[in-house]
């Protein structure tokens, strides 16, 4: 539409045929640059590495080595929050790519890790947990001469901890607008440092659906579901919201497709769950979703996995089997489910688009 409209103003300028021609040639000439313009930032290369900033959903043993093997404690496998490897894992491992996590549990949004807030004593002991928080990982990403390419995903998942302590409706709304900034002031930052794919996490459901926790959760993601739409918008580049509630949601509303049962019930709580090792391989934790109140076992990351994989793939990537023959998770090559890749039930339902719209409750269980 805007070509035309340049075409029709030009001929109505164009007093001679010479004058005519020039600035026809000139209209094609600058319409060909818009348009390769646009090509170029639509054909982005295939997916090489994954990059990921954030908190303890996407932290695969940082927060592990900083501590001196301290916390995370067993039954958590090898420093993760969960009882297996976290979604960007399984992600990198589909997309064939390597993993680089910067990532630190307890991180909030901005500077600060919540574990200072929540053990201070205990956090004092670790020089390294000092700016461990989603803006001082990338910012030191940045300083140490971190560049992104083309060939990368970013994955950022971060916001639940700047939650804690907001006991009031003017408190939350502080923390709420405080993430948004730091959500925005990131994505700028990884932009400038070459990034052009990046993929937004946000909260997912508390075990205990519709009470305040869940509740502040849900204003969060407006709030970045409003960041989001405003950095790709302003950057022109792919930035993605994956919408973790509204997947985590039609698991706990519709879990027998994906293969699940328990949608209340704690693993870590339920013996026959928590004694179960993911090198073994799992049986009775394959039905649970969550691990403890905020964390989702591995088979809900791998189930996200999968769903993040249709969205930076697409569908076709989802009706195969994307696991190389070896795993970087070791007997991850073989998790639960006895076959490279997952069980059967991760295949279709583990990408099927989830029904819960954006902060869309489920029903109740």
């Amino acid at each position: 539409m805007g070509i035309k409209a340049n075409w029709y103003l030009t001929s109505k300028l164009a007093g001679s045929g010479a004058l005519w021609r020039l600035l026809s040639v000139g209209v094609v000439m600058l319409s060909m640059a818009w348009l390769s313009a646009c090509a170029n930032d639509a054909q982005l290369p295939a997916i090489e590495r994954v990059v990921a900033f954030g908190d303890s959903n996407v932290d695969n043993g940082n927060l592990l080595r900083i501590t001196g093997q301290k916390i995370p404690a067993p039954p958590r496998w090898k420093g993760r929050e969960s009882n297996g490897p976290v979604v960007v894992e399984y992600l990198a491992r589909f997309l064939h790519a390597r993993l680089e996590s910067y990532a630190v549990s307890g991180a909030t949004s901005g500077e600060s890790n919540s574990m200072s807030l929540l053990q201070p004593q205990f956090a004092a002991r670790f020089e390294g947990l000092k700016a461990t928080g989603l803006s001082g990982q990338v910012e030191r990403f940045i300083r140490d001469g971190g560049t992104l390419h083309k060939s990368d995903l970013v994955v950022i998942w971060a916001g639940s901890n700047d939650l804690f302590g907001a006991a009031s409706p003017d408190i939350l709304s502080q923390r709420i607008t405080e993430a948004s900034a730091n959500f925005e002031r990131v994505i700028e930052l990884l932009h400038k440092a070459g990034g052009r794919r990046m993929l937004v996490v946000n909260r997912t459901p508390r075990d205990k659906i519709g009470l305040p926790n869940d509740q502040a959760g849900m204003a969060l993601n407006a709030a970045m579901a409003q960041v989001v739409k405003r950095a790709s918008s302003l950057f022109g580049s792919d930035i993605q919201l994956f919408d973790a509630y509204a997947a985590v949601s039609d698991m706990v509303r519709n879990p027998q497709p994906y293969g699940l049962s328990e949608t209340m019930a704690w693993c870590m709580t339920t013996p026959a769950c928590v004694t179960e090792k993911f090198d073994d391989g799992l049986a009775v934790a394959e039905s649970f979703i969550n691990w403890d109140g905020a964390h989702k076992t591995t088979k809900v990351h791998r189930l996200m996995a999968r769903q993040m994989l249709r969205l930076v793939v697409g569908a076709a990537a989802c009706r195969r089997d994307p696991s190389p023959a070896s795993s970087p998770l070791g007997s991850a090559s073989r998790p639960p489910g006895g076959q490279p890749g997952g069980s059967a039930a991760d295949f279709d339902p583990g990408c099927r688009t989830p029904a819960a719209r954006p902060g869309q409750r489920p029903a109740s269980q």
